[in-house]
């Protein structure tokens, strides 16, 4: 678990408004490791591990600041769920350097076919590994 405490600080600290004057670029591999910080987890347990404390284990969302992700048309595509995982958006941190490709497109295809949206679960560690660089 250290690890993972150790990834995270790292993250939040990337995404510090502090930084907001001296950017920097995008983590384009995964600082976890190998397997990710959830290691040998499926898309379901990652969710509730770290993205329902935001988005809410139903996916509901919270009041205009994380957004719903039940009934989501923007997971339509998976493209777009995993560049905000990959790369943060708003008040999303990045996340996608904890995790690995494998784990990035399990949660992608367990919210595409779960929280009341009906996509079919089609992402595969490649695709999220065509957004890392």
């Amino acid at each position: 678990m250290e690890s993972a405490a150790l990834a995270l600080a790292t993250m939040l600290a990337a995404t510090s408004p502090l930084l907001a004057q001296n950017p920097i670029a995008p983590q384009d591999k995964a600082i976890a490791p190998p397997g990710g910080i959830f290691k040998g987890e499926g898309g379901e347990a990652v969710f509730k591990k770290l993205c329902a404390a935001c988005h809410m284990p139903d996916g509901s969302g919270y009041q205009g600041l994380y957004p719903a992700l039940a009934k989501n048309a923007h997971l339509a595509q998976p493209g777009y769920p995993i560049l905000v995982i990959v790369n943060g958006q708003n008040a999303m941190p990045a996340v996608g350097a904890m995790l690995s490709d494998q784990q990035i497109a399990d949660v992608v295809n367990y919210l595409r076919t779960n929280l009341g949206n009906r996509y079919k679960a089609t992402t595969k560690p490649a695709d999220v590994a065509a957004f890392r660089h």
